[in-house]
């Protein structure tokens, strides 16, 4: 997540995906699956079954890309609704979700999550590359500063820099 994931890439590479283009498949996958995997934790709050719902989730966003229509909302929050589906579908057979009165007891947090996503998006947007990378790299892929280290081939006081510097600008940027 070194950049911003870009509306037109994503249109781009869900459109080369309906057309069974693997290469495009994988730019989506790379682009998209740390922000869907943090979606998934958030309502499985386990890893190990965000990871499985994920992996649900891309195989049906492989077989749908060609029903996108881009009027419909972003590719991003059309992903983000299927993962959303795919781990209510582990939480029901878990017997973990209930229906109130017809409407699900996720609703409101799934808005205030995506509320919260935007705003953490755009904090994100604002951070350095690097600060991008290396949060990224620790929170959505689990590295160690170890790992990011050798990774990044940077000095171990520089990521830990990077990351503490980065996590101080989303905190201001995100309070009120």
């Amino acid at each position: 997540m070194a950049e911003a994931i870009e509306d037109a890439a994503l249109l781009t590479w869900i459109a080369r995906t309906g057309q069974g283009d693997r290469t495009a498949f994988t730019q989506l996958y790379t682009a998209t699956s740390g922000t869907l995997l943090a979606v998934a934790l958030r309502l499985l709050r386990d890893r190990a079954r965000a990871e499985d719902a994920l992996q649900d989730a891309f195989v049906q966003i492989w077989h749908k890309a060609s029903e996108y229509h881009a009027g419909r909302g972003p590719v991003l929050g059309w992903m983000v609704s299927i993962v959303r589906y795919r781990a209510i579908d582990q939480l029901r057979r878990d017997g973990r979700f209930r229906e109130q009165d017809g409407s699900d007891e996720l609703a409101d947090d799934s808005l205030v999550a995506a509320a919260a996503h935007e705003d953490l998006q755009d904090c994100i947007e604002r951070l350095s590359g690097s600060q991008q990378q290396s949060i990224a790299l620790a929170f959505f892929e689990g590295l160690t500063h170890e790992q990011l280290a050798r990774r990044l081939a940077s000095p171990m006081g520089t990521i830990k820099s990077r990351i503490r510097r980065g996590l101080a600008r989303l905190r201001e940027c995100l309070d009120p």
